[in-house]
């Protein structure tokens, strides 16, 4: 269930993944200062906009491409990447920038034993991506992704740490489930719009979705469905209350 009065996902799908040695970098850096924001954040909007994003990046396998056709379709997206990824292809998280996206934490490790360890493991390998998002591009965000999503992870005092440290977090009310490893076939893009067809007007529609070869190789398909339905695909900002789980 998600928080902010809509109710209808009772959770993340999705199932832990192998832990991927290439997200396994320990963490290391300052603490991400986070400012206490004066300004209030306005409710995501419901109807014809849909916010898309794309965890694990960046992936040079598949970031170019997907940008190449966010630009042509004239859409944003937010991309929740992890830090050693964000290291080895700084380049790719500058264009993303560059080109009008938003950017956020996905933490470091992706591992759940690590991360999920305590609150303080938790807000580390976040403000330790958002550091280094930060010292990357100049950009001071405040956005984050849990692993796998909030639920059941972030328990009180996990929150307390969230609120303590301004993190806006966000889950999704549409799973592509472009993460499953059977879905090489662009699935994923029937997955959406059967989910976005059953919300649309009646929840944010924010669509999770990864920085893989196989959906970037079936995006344009979506894309164009958004586009022709007359959706406008835009970036989430920190001025916009978050989207989650329901925690309690």
């Amino acid at each position: 269930m998600l928080c902010i009065s809509w109710n209808t996902l009772a959770g993340p799908k999705q199932e832990p993944l192998k832990e991927n040695s290439s997200a396994s970098a320990p963490v290391t850096g300052g603490k991400h200062k986070a400012e206490k924001k004066e300004n209030k954040q306005t409710a995501p909007e419901i109807g014809k906009v849909v916010y898309l994003s794309f965890d694990d990046g960046p992936n040079p396998a598949a970031s170019d491409k997907i940008l190449s056709l966010l630009d042509k379709y004239h859409a944003k997206a937010t991309f929740f990447m992890l830090k050693p990824n964000i290291e080895q292809n700084p380049d790719i998280v500058r264009k993303m920038v560059e080109s009008g996206h938003s950017v956020g934490s996905h933490g470091v490790t992706h591992q759940v034993s690590k991360i999920y360890k305590s609150p303080e493991s938790f807000a580390a390998e976040m403000n330790d991506t958002l550091k280094t998002i930060k010292e990357t591009t100049n950009v001071d965000t405040h956005l984050i992704r849990s692993p796998y999503g909030s639920k059941p992870y972030i328990t009180g005092p996990f929150q307390e740490v969230i609120k303590r440290d301004h993190f806006n977090l966000w889950d999704w009310t549409v799973d592509s489930e472009d993460w499953k490893s059977a879905n090489t076939n662009g699935q994923f893009v029937n997955n959406v719009i059967q989910q976005v067809n059953n919300l649309s007007g009646v929840e944010p529609l924010v669509v999770l979705m990864h920085e893989k070869p196989t959906t970037a190789a079936h995006l344009e398909k979506l894309l164009k469905y958004f586009q022709e339905n007359g959706y406008e695909m835009k970036p989430i900002h920190d001025s916009i209350k978050p989207v989650h789980f329901r925690w309690n």
